[in-house]
């Protein structure tokens, strides 16, 4: 099926929403420029579906019941969705190995994160990447690292710290419906960027995974 070609698309919503590898969060706002009408928008929008996990608990029957939506707005999503699948597959059969494996984790961050999202999300990139992926914390208080942060590379043995390149970085923190953002982390051998000036010593505190921070409160 082409990306233009979305006719004969049967899958249910859920699986359309699956199938188009954007992060869950994503606010269906961000399909207005893809082809998503106004009209469609709104109506989801009252009925309080704000996000793709949200339209996803739906079916073609309980979304054609949403006043004013009917079969012409439900169409037009199931079109919209089905497009953005078709370019998510492209992407995927074209990516090379290293990439599918990692391919879930594009805009990941793009809501904020955690250290335990950190820890799952960089944990998988550190076996991809030629060396190993940390975030940064102004501090730890009680356990719960906070404050600013930032992701580096430590990209050699003696403890030296690189920023990460801003591909890895927009890929990893922006919606892939962003304008602008790749589609790709870039090859792992780029993700190296500019040194940092402090190393892992300048660190007092980490989980022994992937958090560190500059100062224990």
């Amino acid at each position: 099926m082409s990306i233009t070609d979305t006719t004969a698309d049967t899958r249910t919503i859920n699986d359309l929403v699956k199938a188009t590898g954007l992060p869950g969060n994503t606010d269906i706002s961000l399909l207005l420029p893809e082809g998503l009408t106004v009209r469609a928008h709104n109506c989801m929008k009252r009925d309080d579906i704000h996000t793709l996990d949200q339209l996803a608990e739906h079916d073609n029957l309980t979304l054609t019941d949403i006043r004013n939506f009917g079969a012409v707005c439900l169409d037009n999503v199931r079109t919209v969705l089905s497009r953005q699948a078709s370019r998510y597959a492209l992407i995927l059969k074209a990516a090379p190995p290293w990439h599918q494996e990692i391919v879930h984790l594009a805009g990941v961050l793009s809501n904020g994160y955690d250290q335990d999202l950190i820890n799952r999300v960089l944990g998988e990139l550190t076996d991809t990447a030629p060396g190993y992926l940390l975030c940064v914390w102004e501090l730890r208080d009680a356990s719960v690292y906070c404050g600013d942060s930032r992701i580096y590379l430590d990209a050699d043995v003696e403890g030296g710290l690189c920023d990460v390149s801003a591909d890895l970085w927009m890929w990893l923190s922006q919606n892939p419906l962003t304008p602008g953002i790749p589609t790709s982390p870039g090859d792992p051998a780029t993700w190296k960027g500019t040194r940092a000036e402090f190393g892992l010593d300048d660190l007092p505190v980490d989980d022994d995974l992937h958090n560190f921070a500059r100062n224990d409160c």
